[in-house]
């Protein structure tokens, strides 16, 4: 149990899902919809720079983002450092999380367990890396940036317009007990994801999303709750992310904004050794 544990933590080294966007909104990671069809309608879609964006769902992100500080605001934020733990409760492991995300478009995380040590995840705004005691330092795919380039944005929570070609939404439906807006999300690369939004509170309450990893394409469900101010931020502070049969648990702790030191988003050795034999090959 301990070693699939372990296999898991190494995966999502690349897509965890809890930078900037994510935990701001996130956790937001990119998806595709893992095989499954859908035939929603775009009736009452209004074209936006050949973006097809539905007016109900714009209300409900629009609401979203005015209650956790404002649009003004998400995107006079230049730098933002995230600090909290991670566990895996069917291994009954806890260690420590550290994320780091600034314009333009760069980010750096680590997470640390006892009995595995410490994993890396890093982008540059050029390229991406990660680094664990299973696999050491290798680059990452294409598809895996996808879902790195938007946790590197600090501003994209209030982006949704041009993060996304479709934004619609889905109906109203149960999520984890609540009643929620379920939102459907097409990017640029043509990737598809939803959001749930609390029809109650109005808050950000959930996310799906298929993930690009070493291991496959996973399916990540995340909760989120608990949110808190941070220098007039409203942050979830709380994460669950279901993948499969397996669970993982984020707790935010403390949030620094515009006080990110640039040292922090520097290439490793090892991983500048990567990049210098891919450019000899």
């Amino acid at each position: 149990m301990k070693r699939n544990a372990l296999g898991l933590i190494a995966a999502l080294t690349a897509t965890a899902g809890i930078g900037a966007a994510a935990a701001a909104q996130s956790l937001s990671v990119q998806a595709t919809n893992g095989g499954l069809t859908f035939t929603l309608s775009f009736a009452g879609a209004v074209a936006l720079e050949d973006k097809k964006h539905d007016e109900k769902a714009l209300k409900v992100i629009d609401a979203y983002v005015e209650k956790i500080g404002g649009k003004d605001f998400i995107m006079s934020i230049q730098s933002m450092h995230t600090k909290g733990t991670i566990s895996i409760p069917m291994a009954g492991m806890t260690g420590q999380m550290e994320m780091y995300a600034a314009q333009p478009g760069r980010m750096a995380m680590t997470f640390e367990l006892p009995g595995f040590g410490k994993s890396e995840t890093g982008y540059d705004g050029e390229y991406a890396w990660s680094s664990d005691p299973m696999s050491g330092p290798r680059l990452m795919t294409e598809n895996e940036l996808v879902d790195l380039r938007e946790q590197a944005d600090p501003n994209s929570a209030a982006k949704h317009r041009e993060l996304y070609t479709v934004i619609e939404h889905a109906g109203e439906v149960d999520f984890h007990g609540q009643k929620a807006h379920k939102i459907r999300l097409v990017g640029k690369s043509e990737r598809e994801s939803f959001e749930f939004y609390s029809v109650e509170s109005g808050m950000l309450i959930g996310q799906e999303s298929v993930q690009s990893s070493p291991m496959g394409d996973l399916k990540v469900v995340t909760q989120l709750s608990d949110y808190k101010d941070f220098d007039g931020f409203k942050m979830p502070t709380r994460m669950i992310q279901n993948i499969g049969p397996q669970q993982i648990v984020m707790s935010i702790s403390d949030v620094t904004l515009n006080k990110v030191d640039e040292k922090v988003f520097a290439r490793p050795a090892a991983v500048q050794a990567l990049i210098d034999a891919q450019k000899e090959g």
